[in-house]
């Protein structure tokens, strides 16, 4: 469906906070949010390093594995996209609903105005919210020798395979669903979930996908060939993405822009859907937040305010 009406079997007893760090809107904002759960019978669990800044909410030991999907009932987000894609880095697998207000630069994902929050967070405790199902992909890194490796990449937005500081274009093998699907020859390759379609895929002239189509984005980055254009394909494909041993650079794949992996020749990365969703709390529904993300962050179809109709 495209939405999904919520409803709790119980009461939600815990909400973690996360905040835009090094700021001093969200950092203000802390207690009062604190305080509008409290009120709820809600207990606010914070990150190690908020708890240790504001002195605020329930935490845990730094180096302590906290298994959050076991114990967080709903996530109240304060800040900006990248705020959000931090927070996804607590929880690998289940995540539990997330409301996000717009406390940040861009603000594309983030639904709610923080003038809002006291309402929304009442509707959320209560129930009375719709979310939509973001897809997720996972990556890993498969050896020139066939062993895999143990660590698994998730991302919101992309996994991306670019030539990194080298001035030479990158040479790899696609395959998919163990099929050879093509040979890249461009500054490199990227595959995007259709949250992430409106991120660096649209830069680089992937096309915006409403995040309600179970798709993945295949998109090439400055290909060599004009005829290499973007793909969008079924999210139950798997894509192994080679460097063969004749490959004249050694590429780098990069997850969500953050972490950078270099990839030996022979090595090769598989990327999948991933089976665990982000809940992401609607505020008027999915398509209508969706458009007016891309008309007010991205000024889509947008025409200059002094222009003539006609």
């Amino acid at each position: 469906m495209p939405h999904s009406q919520f409803s709790w079997t119980s009461p939600p007893k815990n909400a973690l906070v996360v905040k835009k760090p090094n700021d001093v809107q969200t950092t203000e904002m802390m207690p009062r949010v604190v305080d509008m759960l409290a009120r709820n019978d809600v207990e606010a669990w914070v990150e190690p390093a908020v708890h240790w800044e504001t002195g605020l909410g329930k935490t845990w030991a730094q180096d302590d594995d906290p298994r959050l999907d076991g114990v967080i009932d709903f996530i109240v987000c304060l800040g900006g996209d990248g705020t959000i894609l931090w927070v996804l880095n607590l929880f690998p697998k289940s995540v539990p609903p997330v409301v996000s207000f717009g406390m940040g630069s861009l603000g594309f994902l983030t639904s709610f105005s923080r003038e809002s929050i006291p309402r929304v967070v009442d509707d959320v405790v209560k129930g009375d919210f719709v979310f939509t199902l973001r897809s997720r992909l996972v990556a890993h890194v498969v050896k020139a020798d066939g062993s895999e490796e143990r660590r698994r990449h998730i991302v919101l937005n992309e996994v991306v395979i670019d030539r990194g500081a080298n001035s030479t274009l990158i040479d790899l093998d696609v395959n998919i669903d163990g099929n050879p699907m093509t040979k890249v020859l461009a500054d490199g390759v990227m595959i995007s979930t259709p949250t992430g379609s409106t991120a660096y895929s649209l830069a680089a002239g992937g096309s915006m996908v409403h995040p309600g189509v179970s798709g993945v984005l295949f998109v090439p980055i400055c290909p060599h060939t004009l005829s290499f254009r973007p793909l969008v394909l079924p999210d139950s494909v798997v894509l192994t993405i080679r460097v063969p041993e004749s490959a004249r650079v050694e590429p780098y794949a990069s997850f969500d822009g953050k972490e950078q992996r270099c990839l030996k020749r022979g090595e090769s990365l598989v990327v999948r859907g991933w089976r665990y969703p982000v809940p992401s709390i609607c505020n008027s529904g999915e398509s209508v937040d969706w458009f007016r993300a891309v008309k007010e962050s991205l000024l889509w179809n947008v025409r200059g305010s002094m222009q003539k109709p006609y």
